[in-house]
C-alpha cells in the first residue's frame, strides 16, 4: 500500500483536480491522507465530502501549523509501505504512483526521484527547469546527490521524490515546523543518510507555477532569508561530523553552497529596510564559504563581495537594463 499525503490549506479552487488525480490512479491500493491545516475557506468541508465518497480517504483536521507540520501529521498517521507527498494545488498523471512503486521495487530503492511538468493558470510563460535530463544509476544517496549537483539538476521538492516508509522512520526524518523551503532541509538530509536512490526520467508530476497567494511567489522578506540561513547553519554543523575527504563531505558542501547562494539571492530581492536586518549573517557566510574546499565557490565569493551583482548576473539576462538601472539607483 502507498500512503499519499496531501496538506490542504485554502485551496478550494484546486482541490478537485488534485484529489481526483489520485483517485483515478491505475494503482488502487492507496491510503489518501488529507490534512486540513486550519483552512478558512471551504477546503476542510471538501475534505470531509471526499472522505464520505471513498473509504481510502482519511481526513485530519488541525490548527494551522504550516506545510511542514501538516506533512508530519500525515506521516504520523500513514500505514503504507511507501509514502508520497502531493501539494494540493498540483496534480499527478494517472499512472504516477504505479510507475514509481514498480521502479522502487525493481531497483530496491529507498527513494525514487523524477521530473515535473510545469504549467500556469496565467499568460506568463513557465520554466521547465524541473526536468531530469541526465541518466542516473541507482546508487548511494550521497553519490547521487553529488552527481545531481554536477549536472545542475538538484530539485529538492518533496513531491519529486517517492519514499520507502521504513527509511523515513529508521532515519527519523521529519520536516522542520515553521520553516520555509522545508524541502531543502528534508531532501538534502535524506540524501546524506544511508540509502539507495533511483531515478525515473519521466514527467509524472504537474506543478502549478505562479499561483497567486502561494509562498513561492511572495516578495522575499527577512523570514525567507532566515529560513535559508537556518538551513545553511544546520548543514554547516552537520559537516563537522562528517569524515574529511569523503563523497558525503562533497555532497554536504554542495548543499551548503546552494543554501548560501539562496541567502544572497534572497537578500538582493529584499527591500532595503529588510536588508539591514540580515547584514550580520554575511560575516558567517563569508567565513564558512572559505572553508568549502571540495566545491567551486568562485561565483558565490564574488556575489558575497558584491551582493548587488546578483541582480545583473542572475536576472540581467532577460532584462539587463531594468536591473542595471535598479542596481545604480540603489
Amino acid at each position: 500500500m502507498v500512503s499519499v499525503i496531501i496538506p490542504v490549506y485554502n485551496v478550494e479552487k484546486y482541490m478537485k483536480q488534485c484529489v481526483e488525480s489520485v483517485l483515478r490512479q491505475t494503482y488502487k491500493d492507496l491510503e489518501i491522507i488529507l490534512v486540513d491545516d486550519g483552512s478558512t475557506d471551504s477546503s476542510g468541508a471538501l475534505c470531509d465530502e471526499y472522505a464520505l465518497s471513498d473509504d481510502r480517504i482519511t481526513v485530519i483536521h488541525k490548527e494551522n501549523g504550516g506545510l511542514s507540520d501538516a506533512r508530519n501529521a500525515g506521516m504520523a498517521a500513514a500505514h503504507g509501505e511507501y509514502i508520497y507527498f502531493l501539494d494540493s494545488d498540483d496534480y499527478i498523471r494517472k499512472d504516477t504512483i504505479g510507475q514509481l512503486l514498480d521502479h522502487a521495487k525493481k531497483e530496491k530503492a529507498d527513494m525514487v526521484f523524477f521530473s515535473a511538468h510545469c504549467f500556469s493558470d496565467s499568460w506568463i510563460p513557465v520554466s521547465e527547469s524541473m526536468t531530469v535530463k541526465h541518466r542516473y544509476e541507482t546508487d548511494l544517496g550521497e553519490r547521487v546527490l553529488v552527481k545531481r549537483f554536477e549536472n545542475e539538476e538538484w530539485f529538492c521538492s518533496a513531491w519529486l521524490h517517492f519514499y520507502r516508509a521504513d527509511f523515513l522512520k529508521r532515519e527519523n526524518l521529519r520536516f522542520v515546523k515553521g520553516l520555509l523551503y522545508e524541502d531543502l532541509m528534508f531532501s538534502g538530509t535524506a540524501y546524506l543518510r544511508p540509502c539507495r536512490i533511483a531515478a525515473l526520467n519521466k514527467q509524472l508530476y504537474c506543478y502549478r507555477q505562479l499561483r497567486k497567494g502561494s509562498i513561492m511567489n511572495k516578495k522575499p522578506v527577512k523570514t525567507n532569508f532566515d529560513s535559508f540561513f537556518y538551513i545553511a547553519r544546520r548543514y554547516v554543523a552537520e559537516k563537522k561530523r562528517i569524515p574529511e575527504g569523503t563523497v558525503q563531505e562533497t555532497g554536504i558542501e554542495y548543499l551548503i553552497r546552494y543554501s548560501f547562494n539562496r541567502c544572497v539571492m534572497t537578500y538582493c530581492d529584499m527591500k532595503r529596510s529588510e536588508r539591514k536586518k540580515v547584514k550580520k549573517a554575511f560575516a558567517f557566510i563569508r567565513r564558512e564559504t572559505n572553508d568549502l574546499k571540495r566545491v567551486d565557490c568562485r561565483k558565490l565569493k564574488l556575489t558575497l563581495k558584491y551582493p548587488r551583482l546578483w541582480l545583473i548576473y542572475y536576472r540581467g539576462i532577460r532584462k539587463p537594463m531594468k536591473y542595471l538601472i535598479k542596481l545604480i539607483r540603489t
